[in-house]
């Protein structure tokens, strides 16, 4: 009896197979896998055909990639003002609500509050750049994301080397700011997960 491949991987591999050769790889991995090769062995199949389908969807489709990369930003800098509108609204409602909670509980409810509202707003940017890209979704989602990551943490790096707190920062305050931004990227890459077409059939799970 064949074993069935990690669930999680294939679906990844299915979703950002942009070419026609997927199927092909695909198969051949899942056959591989069931002739008693390991888990990490098609983890790591799967991550570098990933990689190489992302290099050569960006070589085959410079323009159409940086196009799409280019939307992502455009959506990402014009849905800030609402989403910080919003933010701003939910927290007068946090503080109706939770006032009585200490200070320090309140503070990490208001940065989940805005990291939920950000992330969503992150989700329907990747998918739709992955709806608008298409062929180039995979690609253009996976720099996208980097982008984003590269730029948030760049603006987390110059707050902190520029800003004079009154007072020390703990720990918590300064490694916060650094996991939570991680919401941002990771929710463009699960909602062009979401809005790419699989190009891979589900019976290519079948050897």
């Amino acid at each position: 009896m064949n074993k069935p491949a990690p669930r999680l991987a294939t679906w990844l591999l299915i979703r950002f197979s942009s070419g026609p050769h997927g199927e092909a790889i695909a198969g051949d991995l899942m056959e591989q896998y069931a002739a008693h090769r390991s888990t990490w062995w098609y983890w790591r199949q799967v991550l570098s055909a990933i990689r190489a389908d992302v290099v050569s969807t960006v070589r085959d489709n410079k323009w159409r990639t940086a196009a799409a990369i280019a939307l992502g930003w455009l959506a990402y800098v014009a849905t800030s003002f609402p989403a910080t509108w919003l933010i701003r609204r939910s927290r007068l409602i946090t503080q109706q609500w939770l006032s009585d909670i200490s200070p320090d509980l309140f503070l990490w409810m208001l940065r989940l509050q805005s990291t939920f509202i950000i992330s969503v707003v992150c989700l329907a940017i990747g998918w739709g750049v992955a709806k608008a890209s298409r062929r180039s979704a995979p690609a253009a989602v996976c720099l996208l994301a980097m982008s984003l990551l590269m730029f948030e943490y760049g603006m987390i790096a110059f707050f902190f080397a520029t800003a004079t707190p009154a007072r020390p920062l703990s720990s918590s305050e300064l490694v916060a700011p650094a996991l939570l931004v991680l919401s941002r990227p990771a929710a463009i890459l699960l909602g062009g997960l979401i809005g790419m077409r699989p190009a891979i059939r589900a019976t290519a799970a079948t050897p």
